[in-house]
């Protein structure tokens, strides 16, 4: 494990809170890395676009465009590896109205889900659809607008006529009906009244991000994701930059404001895909073996897989350690809040452990590119 303060962090334990609270502690870069050089890739989004997709704004899919989609669906992911949800199970059914659009819930239905994408999405099977119910169940009943102390549960408030036409924006009732159709490790993914899907947090308060315009266009560009992923991982004689255009290509051709704004979910899921492509940064976990001893292991990270921290971890897991056992934790880059990691909230299981890392990677986009250069710059200064 590194040792030392070249940065001058506040050591300390991660934060439940969203992607602005304090994070976890800093320290001395690995001294035995020997970094690996790859192209900064382009592809960012423009900040500050993402008002122009409109909470409950509709992207140019159709049901006809769906269609095509389908028999992709079924090819790449087969019958178990897709999940369908009829109407009959949708939120509001059983009072005699669903509470989404009718195209929504046709393509929830038919061609469905893709049951997993990477780290980044995993639908939901055997939980309820009802956002609010959900949240009871994990023990969160008293679910509040977006906005409230951070003591509080962070659900946004309804953006959309979830309760039927002339519904008013702001209220809590449509948001509670809201259909959760999966997660991605942080955040619940929802259809919202008005069709759109948007990540919502529960266990965290933070700012809710706009997904896409459409459940046809969150499905297509599931699809996407995943062939782009694996060549993405194993690239051979291809230039990984021109894949990696190619998958921000096929996401704009399928909903292009949703790649709008550099927060929304979509552009952070690019980001990690380009940032792995472009570094393999690393992260360390020290443990305490049954008999007293202790060991060190280390991983880095790898496009298409959870970050380095999270791998080390489930891997320790799954050997029987415990989270008790674990003494430090050190990352190259500060423990992420991003889809299909939230590293902060995972590694806040740790209560014994001491943090470290070296490079900030915080709470925007413009932070999180700076950090990983100035990790490519060190890197470079000690090869």
């Amino acid at each position: 494990m590194p040792r030392g303060d070249r940065r001058g962090r506040v050591r300390g334990r991660p934060r439940h809170q969203g992607d602005r609270g304090e994070s976890p502690g800093a320290g001395g870069r690995r001294e035995h890395r020997r970094p690996r050089h790859r192209p900064r890739l382009p592809g960012r989004g423009r900040r500050g676009a993402g008002a122009d997709h409109g909470r409950g704004g509709r992207c140019p899919m159709t049901d006809a465009t769906m269609a095509r989609f389908g028999p992709e669906i079924m090819a790449r992911f087969g019958p178990e590896g897709v999940r369908r949800i009829p109407s009959s199970e949708l939120p509001g059914a059983d009072a005699g109205g669903v509470m989404m659009p009718a195209d929504a819930a046709r393509a929830l239905a038919d061609p469905g889900l893709p049951l997993q994408v990477g780290p980044y999405f995993t639908a939901s099977t055997g939980e309820p659809l009802a956002l609010a119910e959900y949240a009871a169940t994990i023990g969160y009943p008293d679910a509040v607008p977006n906005g409230a102390p951070e003591t509080t549960l962070g659900l946004p408030p309804n953006t959309g006529p979830a309760d039927g036409p002339g519904a008013e924006p702001g209220t809590t009732s449509g948001t509670a009906g809201w259909c959760r159709i999966g997660t991605d490790q942080g955040a619940e993914i929802c259809v919202t009244g008005a069709g759109d899907v948007q990540a919502v947090f529960v266990t965290a308060t933070a700012t809710p991000m706009v997904v896409n315009g459409s459940v046809p266009a969150f499905v297509g560009s599931l699809l996407a994701l995943d062939r782009y992923l694996p060549l993405l991982a194993s690239p051979g004689d291809r230039n990984p930059a021109e894949i990696f255009r190619e998958l921000r290509r096929s996401l704009l051709e399928i909903d292009e404001p949703a790649l709008a704004d550099d927060e929304a979910w979509w552009p952070r899921v690019l980001e990690q895909i380009r940032h792995a492509l472009s570094f393999p940064f690393a992260a360390a976990i020290e443990y305490e073996e049954a008999g007293g001893g202790k060991h060190v292991e280390t991983e880095q990270a790898r496009v298409g897989l959870p970050h380095p921290e999270r791998l080390l971890w489930d891997r320790l897991d799954a050997r029987g350690i415990a989270p008790g056992q674990v003494t430090r934790v050190y990352t190259e880059l500060e423990p992420c809040f991003l889809p299909g990691n939230y590293c902060r909230l995972r590694l806040s299981r740790f209560r014994n452990a001491e943090f470290t890392y070296s490079f900030d990677y915080g709470a925007t986009a413009d932070e999180r590119e700076r950090g990983l250069l100035e990790l490519m710059q060190q890197a470079a200064q000690e090869t």
